[in-house]
């Protein structure tokens, strides 16, 4: 009778540890914080001062697998998130997707973006001026995180800005940027001319 109940046992024993193992490695993804800190502050370029407090501009966390840098590889995980100090998101922690594996390394960026243009960064960027201007937008640097995990030995999950995450710099879109620098441009011209 015992011998049967081990053997019982251990028949199903590799199907058990399977699905045990696939279990786990569907909880232990890499694992991101998604926050800045002081040293990278989201800031109006052409002001100085940072991204105001609320909703009016939001973030969000782009992702790619590790050793990816062709920004139009990378994809939003999760929802934004509006800047409850200013200049400072706090968007919490994130999971990558499965291409990146427990406590693995990935690629992130920051986009940040007036909300009145659109819910996504690449509606803002592709919005009709508003009151004569374009959106209000920035990209942070990519950069390359080693994720946490909720598995052994159970690291600390890190926010992104220890990475070397870089003050974002918010510019009006490339039409309304293009119009202004072309206006600086003809100014400084003019400038010259009247000065010979």
């Amino acid at each position: 009778m015992k011998s049967k109940a081990i053997r019982a046992l251990l028949t199903r024993t590799p199907l058990v540890t399977v699905l045990l193992g696939v279990s786990l490695n569907g909880h232990a993804q890499g694992i991101v914080l998604f926050q800045n800190g002081n040293q990278s502050r989201a800031t109006n370029f052409f002001t100085g001062d940072p991204v105001p407090v609320g909703t009016s501009f939001l973030a969000g966390l782009y992702y790619a697998p590790d050793g990816v840098t062709d920004e139009e590889s990378f994809f939003q995980i999760g929802l934004p998130t509006g800047f409850p100090f200013p200049g400072l998101f706090i968007g919490g922690n994130r999971t990558t997707p499965a291409s990146t594996p427990p406590c693995g390394y990935a690629m992130f960026q920051v986009r940040v973006w007036e909300s009145a243009f659109g819910s996504t960064f690449e509606e803002a960027i592709m919005a009709p001026p508003q009151t004569g201007r374009s959106a209000l937008t920035g990209k942070s640097n990519i950069i390359q995180v080693h994720t946490g995990c909720y598995a052994p030995p159970f690291p600390p999950i890190q926010p992104i800005d220890r990475f070397g995450l870089a003050p974002i710099y918010l510019v009006p879109e490339p039409p309304s940027l293009h119009l202004a620098l072309g206006a600086l441009v003809a100014m400084w011209v003019a400038r010259s001319r009247k000065s010979r």
